[in-house]
């Protein structure tokens, strides 16, 4: 059956067609728009995004080279800018065992923009 010159393609040939179109090392494991965009130029059925996304996140050799979207752990990301009417977060921080000089609480500053931490 055709539809808007793609095939109709019953449930038993979908997850095939994928991987025949997704596995070879020319296909190069593309990304869940690229591989539809493939598919719906070939061929066509109901809750094929669906399919592709469930496909894709269990590729094994997609989800080895996915990039990293996070930054790594004990980063900070740095504002663009200063906000406006904060420039310093204080605050005091104790009680704490008493210091030599005799002091139970440390007065906090932190930078709002930068988040450089100063005791």
């Amino acid at each position: 059956m055709l539809r808007r010159r793609q095939i109709y393609l019953p449930l038993s040939l979908r997850e095939p067609y994928f991987r025949a179109l997704h596995y070879p090392p020319s296909a190069g494991h593309l990304g869940i728009e690229k591989t539809l965009r493939r598919l719906r130029s070939r061929v066509y059925w109901p809750g094929m995004r669906a399919d592709v996304q469930t496909w894709i996140q269990v590729c094994e050799p997609c989800q080895r080279s996915k990039p990293e979207r996070r930054l790594p752990f004990g980063k900070c990301c740095l504002l663009d800018h200063v906000i406006s009417f904060i420039p310093f977060i204080l605050t005091f921080y104790g009680p704490k065992p008493k210091s030599t000089g005799g002091h139970t609480y440390a007065f906090v500053m932190v930078d709002a923009a930068t988040r450089w931490l100063d005791i």
